[in-house]
């Protein structure tokens, strides 16, 4: 399941949130497709208040199955979760799941060492760097042998220090 970061199409650019909006909808066409050539049936999360609805959502083509239900809702449906972001409740939730998590680390979000220590012991790092056009450029064949791996058991010394112990 691609986990979305809810487009607004409403020209704000909220920093230190996500990306601009159509730096967002490039990387995610992009990841859909390299999953899709790949042979992976995609669900695209999309944010349950963005204003994509699904059924224009039609630009994905076939073996694309777009959602915008509540994480909790759909997530049974997702064999595993790919993240470009942290900054949701999707990802914290995703956290403290079994499913494995893959997270495209583009190095525009800042982490405190502590933290992401943690968090590269629960998620499958896929790097990132941004290109001489500003796009966020997934290292392909580390995404495709992060999906490839066989699950293991999830650890969850993120989730029991900063979610669960709340």
């Amino acid at each position: 399941m691609v986990i979305a970061k809810g487009l607004q199409f409403d020209n704000k650019i909220v920093h230190g949130i996500a990306l601009p909006q159509l730096m967002q909808i490039d990387l995610e066409l992009r990841i859909v497709n390299i999953l899709k050539k790949a042979g992976y049936k995609v669900i695209y999360k999309n944010h349950p208040d963005g204003n994509l609805s699904d059924s224009i959502i039609d630009f994905f083509g076939s073996n694309v199955q777009t959602v915008s239900e509540r994480l909790e809702e759909v997530m049974s449906h997702a064999d595993a979760f790919l993240f470009y972001h942290s900054r949701s409740t999707t990802f914290g939730q995703a956290l403290c799941t079994n499913k494995p998590i893959i997270y495209i680390n583009g190095g525009w979000e800042d982490w405190l060492p502590e933290i992401y220590e943690l968090i590269v012991k629960r998620c499958c790092i896929v790097s990132a760097h941004f290109d001489e056009r500003n796009r966020l450029i997934i290292n392909e064949e580390e995404l495709l042998d992060a999906l490839a791996r066989k699950p293991v058991e999830p650890n969850f010394e993120f989730a029991n220090s900063y979610i669960l112990s709340i």
